[in-house]
Parts: C-alpha cells; structure tokens; sequence
C-alpha cells in the first residue's frame, strides 16, 4: 500500500514537472518571437513592409504600370534590393505613419516623415534623407504675394493632419484659420477648388506643382519653417533595425545615391540636404 501511494506521488510529481517544462518552453519560444528583431522578422518573412504616402508628387506615385516611383519610393526599393526582400507597399495618411509603425503593422515609414523630439519618444528614425522647409502657395487670383499677408482674420489656409504643418500655421500666422484635409493632395485640391486662400506644402515640391498646374498655383514669398530633417520612421527600441537602416542611409547619402535621386525628380545642380555628397566624379 505504501509502494502505491508513494509510486503515485512520483508520479504526480513527474506530471508537474513536465507540464512545466512544456509551459517553459512556450513561454521561451513566445519570448524568443517577440525579441526578434524587426531586421530578423523582415529577412524570415522575406517582404518588407513600407508604410508611404501615395499620391506624394516628386516622392511616391504609381506609374502607368502600377509601379511606385519616386524619391522615396526608390529609397524603400533600394533597402529591398539589399536585404534581399520584396516590398509590400502599405499606403497611409500622415497620422497614420506612427501608428503603423508603432503597432508593428510597417516595418519602416517613409514618408516625408519630419523628425521631432516628441515622436522620437515612441518611434525611432534614421539620420535625414532629406531636408524641407514648410512653405506656402495660392492661386494667380489673390494677390497677396508674401507669408505675412496671410496673418489676418478670414484667410484659411489648407493643411494637411497629422503633420508638423498645423503647428507651423498657427505660430506664424495666428489670425488665419489652420483648415485641415487627410491629405497633402486633398489640401491642394481644397486650394484649386476656392475652399482656401492658399495650402501649405513642401518647398522642394512647389516648382512641380507650378509646372503640374499651369495658371493655376504660384509660390508665396518666404517660408513658415526653417528647413527640417526627414528621415525613415522606424519601431521603437529596435536598435539592430535602427543600426541596419541607418546605416543604409548613411552609405546611401555618402556614395551619391541620394543626391542622383534628388536630382532626377527635383531640382538639378541641387542636394537632399546637407547629409548627401555628390557622387565620385561630379
């Protein structure tokens, strides 16, 4: 009886044991999959996953075929290119940029995405791939010609959410009315329509702009901003991602990648930022 009773309580004994090997090693293989780093995930995966603003004139539009092209399109497909990987494209608003990348639906956001102290407190960013200040522009029918004729009661100006530009309108120009759009297309739409007096936007785009809508938009004097870093947003805390992807855009700013692309869809003869040489030769 004795023999019994204690071979049962080995038994027991045994049976706790190994359920709690097995829940060890759950819990091991949960944790190992979530430490993963991003880099790891998007190599295993074999897709990288790009949050991007489209269309974004100049940085992200399909082309006949479907395809993206653009600045920062060709950036993402460059990073691809390099790990090996494809892309998936996950088309966004620019208040969706962080919460796609903080939910760890996007691998990486690049999306004329300004860098600032307060979204460096929940997602990372690599150094700039690019430098643009905030600037505004109308319609041939207003005759106002600088930012200051802007700043009185009545004027609406277009912006779009989720951006630094809402902030910027409102510091500089404090009488007009900030109207907001999903948008940076939407709010330019707004100012072709008669909605608004003017729309901001980005100052490297404004000659594509003018030459897109003949008769249609000129450039207003002057600047909201000063010109401000854009990089790549990327998840929070990852710092092997961050270490690859940074470095990625170092190389790409210091070989004359950035500057040759910068020069095909914008100005000639110009840089990115102050981060990108020329390439050998030029």
């Amino acid at each position: 009886m004795k023999f019994k009773k204690r071979s049962l309580i080995v038994l027991l004994r045994l049976g706790v044991l190994a359920f709690g090997a097995l829940l060890l090693a759950a819990c091991t293989s949960t944790t190992s999959t979530q430490s993963k780093s991003t880099l790891t995930q998007v190599i295993e995966r074999g897709t990288l996953r790009v949050a991007i603003i489209v269309p974004n004139p100049g940085f992200a539009v399909a082309d006949p075929t479907g395809n993206l092209v653009g600045y920062e399109a060709d950036i993402a497909n460059l990073l691809a290119k390099q790990l090996g990987v494809k892309i998936e494209w996950i088309q966004t608003d620019s208040p969706g940029r962080v919460t796609l990348v903080q939910t760890g639906k996007a691998d990486m956001a690049i999306a004329t995405f300004t860098r600032n102290l307060e979204r460096m407190k929940v997602i990372n960013f690599t150094d700039p791939i690019l430098q643009e200040a905030v600037v505004l522009v109308t319609t041939p029918a207003h005759s106002e010609s600088k930012i200051a004729d802007f700043n009185k009661a009545g004027m609406k100006i277009s912006v779009a959410t989720g951006g630094t530009q809402v902030e910027a309108v409102q510091a500089v120009l404090p009488l007009a009315e900030a109207v907001t759009f999903p948008s940076g297309d939407d709010a330019l739409q707004a100012l072709l329509s008669g909605q608004v007096d003017a729309a901001t936007t980005g100052n490297v785009v404004v000659g594509q702009l003018i030459e897109t809508y003949p008769g249609k938009i000129k450039a207003v004097e002057g600047s909201l901003t000063p010109p401000q870093d854009d990089g790549i947003g990327l998840p929070f805390g990852d710092f092997a991602w961050w270490n690859y992807v940074n470095t990625f855009v170092h190389n790409i700013n210091a070989d004359g990648t950035t500057w040759s692309l910068w020069q095909n869809y914008f100005a000639k003869g110009t840089s990115p930022c102050t981060c990108s040489v020329p390439p050998p030769g030029q």
